[in-house]
């Protein structure tokens, strides 16, 4: 069951957050520490060194239970 006062609460803490192109370095720590205390394997790559901004890409992986099972990927951009 989806708890619709908790999604409310972490959608108004993330649109505090200032994320302008190149300067998403405190919505980049926001989530960082939202994914690991979920468990996931969290890796922060260099392509904010490539294009001038304070972060790269964040990547986490969730090891799942079911071998042979497809993969899922989601994408989103952290800047406003």
């Amino acid at each position: 069951m989806i708890n619709q006062k908790r999604l409310v609460e972490c959608f108004m803490e993330l649109v505090r957050i200032d994320s302008v192109s190149r300067e998403e370095r405190d919505l980049a720590d926001f989530l960082i520490e939202k994914l690991e205390d979920l468990g996931l394997e969290v890796i922060v790559d260099q392509a904010g060194e490539k294009i001038k901004a304070n972060t790269g890409n964040i990547i986490a992986k969730l090891k799942g239970s079911i071998k042979k099972t497809t993969p899922i990927m989601f994408a989103a951009h952290m800047d406003t």
